[in-house]
């Protein structure tokens, strides 16, 4: 069960997106449902204090919200369905997710594009490299959560290693363990699951 409160993100102030700064934290993940002004005032101060920003634009609507807008990104790690809207191309082969990702890395200052296809894995850009990271095969219970916990899975890596498709890599093994199971809060891996996970599938990782 999903609880929504709808405008509970407006209400956030100023004073307390400063304060949330103070624990000097390693980096910024922001999804779009913090939208408008609340959004752009978190990563200008991100920017301002040199913290990096993961950005997952979930229900920003880019014909109502200027991309321009937005300051830097280190990570923005739109669907599939998000990189279409951006760039007119649905990223269904590798040519397409190149070409979507050309066209939204001119829309928005990125330093890499993490596009998430679902059951095909993820594909990242950063502005001259491309690579597909695939997904396991795993038994697809519940996908609650499953976004969730790639962003913060790939971001986590991503600071541990300063490897992007490291990063990728535990992004899809984090998410294919929380869509085998039921629920979002209690699918969540836990680190005893990633290394039966490692194990399981004799990774190198």
């Amino acid at each position: 069960r999903s609880i929504y409160c709808p405008g509970a993100n407006s209400a956030l102030s100023d004073n307390e997106l400063e304060e949330a700064f103070i624990s000097y934290p390693d980096a910024l993940l922001i999804q779009g449902d913090l939208f408008g002004e609340t959004m752009t005032e978190s990563i200008y101060l991100a920017n301002s204090k040199s913290i990096p920003v993961m950005l997952d634009p979930s229900q920003i609507n880019f014909d109502e919200f200027d991309p321009q807008s937005l300051g830097d990104i280190e990570i923005f790690s739109p669907n599939a369905d998000e990189a279409y809207q951006l760039s007119g191309i649905y990223p269904d082969s590798v040519e397409s997710c190149l070409k979507a990702c050309i066209k939204i890395i001119n829309k928005i200052k990125c330093h890499y594009i993490v596009i998430k296809l679902h059951q095909k894995g993820c594909f990242i850009f950063d502005g001259v490299y491309s690579e597909i990271v695939p997904a396991f095969e795993t038994e697809i219970v519940d996908k609650s959560g499953a976004g969730a916990v790639f962003d913060a899975a790939l971001l986590h890596m991503y600071l541990q290693s300063s490897d992007i498709i490291n990063g990728a890599v535990y992004a899809n093994m984090c998410a294919s363990i929380c869509i085998s199971h039921q629920g979002a809060f209690h699918s969540i891996p836990k680190y005893s699951d990633i290394e039966d996970f490692i194990a399981n599938h004799k990774l190198n990782f």
